[in-house]
């Protein structure tokens, strides 16, 4: 009878400490395989903060694998899973490791063509997009991309013939008058460069002309403009300036060193752009060169010639009233001046970019940036709610590696193919939609190429404010397996 008991039942050896149950378990616990074990739960939409070396790509092949086996197992298409990552070689890598985990009867489907896998580029994903909806997206249907190569000689052409063009245009640049034609060439280049973002701008204020008065209300160019015109033509403008002017004529060896005459053209002045020349000039009589107010008046009052009607505490009051004016009043008209360079090179910019766009598309010919741009304003048109309902139809579940190099347009793309997560929808088909992804904001590398590293933190509170606590899980693994 003794010899049959449990093994669990046994006597413990009086030598042998007892230890809590509890701690044997959370031993025997791999944190890497626990993360990659709840990634794996088909029901929730997952946030896997992993850094280096942790698991990352394990838990995303996990989890895509078992959406792949219960896609299966309700008779839905497995490409009802897509996987995204930023480059070819990490799509590749992933692919290879999903194929090598497949089981023998889902890998016979694949290879004889009757399913596939969807694991991509997101600039891969956008193409197949356009290539579904090319005329919905005002594309060629058989539109290819653009070499690199020519993409650089294209971008130089493009703005070499736009600045061309403005050069007749004093609206346009007049406002910049301070650049060099080098310092232009590089100012359109760098717009050019953050195009993906320009772009979708546009397309949310329903044009050029709309990102343009956009621009000009984010930096209150007008409102600006109105104060700087109501201060200059306003009598206590014009009272201070001009008493200015008379105390400085009781002062003959400073008048001109004071800019005397000056201080009465100021107080004339009618025109912003005039008065501002004119206060120029009397920068050096009221401010330091860093800017800063003088702590003592140009006159000492050891010098001071004394007078009835300008006592020297006069002087010093109204040194002190006309640099409280003046200072807000430059102040002021650089950002108006700014506001109008910002709005003269966003002007250049589109000139640009539209010639770029011509020379390309003659050719039937996208760049990379073009696959986000279309694929998004695809998604933001008239016959965006047929398109999505298709996609809705078509895909399930979305995972995104690398998420802290995805940029503001791709997010904004993803964002709206997966809105029905976040409002709660889709609970009714045989399967809930899902969102998987799966980022460190510390190994950011692609912030040259418009990656955002905060939006890995934005979707996580996304998550947990708008799903429900059982429709979510927010993972994190930290540890290198590596070293």
């Amino acid at each position: 009878m003794f010899n049959q008991r449990l093994d669990s039942d046994r006597v413990r050896p009086a030598c042998q400490p007892r230890v809590p149950d509890f701690l044997f378990t959370h031993m025997t616990i791999n944190p890497k395989k626990q993360a990659a074990s709840k990634a794996a739960d088909t029901d929730r939409s997952i946030h896997l903060s992993a850094s280096a070396g942790s698991g990352k790509t394990r838990a995303l092949k996990e989890r895509y694998l078992a959406l792949l086996d219960k896609l299966d197992l309700r008779g839905l298409n497995i490409d009802q899973a897509v996987a995204i990552t930023f480059t070819d070689k990490a799509a590749a890598e992933i692919k290879e490791r999903v194929m090598h985990d497949l089981p023998d009867a889902m890998l016979k489907k694949i290879i004889r063509g009757r399913q596939d896998l969807r694991i991509s580029t997101i600039h891969s994903f956008c193409m197949n997009l356009l290539k579904r909806y090319p005329l919905e997206a005002g594309l060629p249907p058989d539109f290819g991309v653009l070499d690199s190569r020519d993409q650089v000689y294209k971008i130089r052409k493009a703005i070499e013939d736009s600045l061309e063009e403005a050069d007749r245009s004093p609206v346009v640049m007049a406002p910049l008058s301070a650049f060099t034609a080098d310092e232009l060439v590089e100012s359109i280049e760098f717009l050019l460069k953050i195009r993906t973002r320009l772009k979708r701008v546009e397309i949310d204020a329903k044009g050029p002309e709309g990102m343009l008065r956009a621009v000009r209300a984010g930096m209150d160019v007008e409102t600006v403009e109105a104060e700087l015109a109501s201060l200059v033509g306003s009598p206590a403008w014009r009272a201070l300036f001009m008493q200015m002017e008379l105390l400085l004529r009781s002062q003959p060896d400073f008048q001109e060193t004071c800019k005397g005459a000056t201080h009465g053209s100021l107080a004339s002045a009618q025109d912003t752009h005039v008065a501002y020349r004119i206060a120029d000039a009397l920068v050096p009589v009221y401010f330091t060169k860093q800017g800063e107010p003088l702590k003592r008046p140009r006159i000492p009052k050891s010098k001071y010639r004394a007078d009835k009607m300008f006592p020297y505490p006069v002087y010093e009051t109204l040194c002190a009233q006309v640099a409280e004016v003046l200072s807000p009043f430059r102040s002021a008209y650089h950002r108006a001046q700014a506001g109008h360079e910002a709005v003269s090179l966003l002007r250049l910019y589109l000139l640009a970019e539209e010639r770029y766009q011509k020379s390309k598309l003659r050719e039937g010919l996208l760049d990379f940036d073009d696959l986000e741009i279309y694929a998004y304003r695809l998604l933001q048109g008239l016959e965006s709610p047929e398109i999505l309902y298709w996609l809705d139809r078509k895909i399930l579940h979305f995972l995104v590696d690398e998420f802290q190099d995805t940029s503001d347009i791709q997010w904004a793309i993803l964002n709206k193919l997966t809105e029905e997560i976040f409002a709660g929808q889709g609970t009714e088909k045989r399967m809930a939609p899902t969102l998987f992804v799966v980022g460190d904001e510390k190994q950011s590398i692609y912030r040259f190429r418009e990656a955002n590293y905060r939006l890995i933190r934005d979707i996580q509170d996304k998550m947990e404010t708008l799903l429900l606590p059982e429709a979510r899980e927010i993972l994190t693994l930290q540890k290198n397996y590596r070293s």
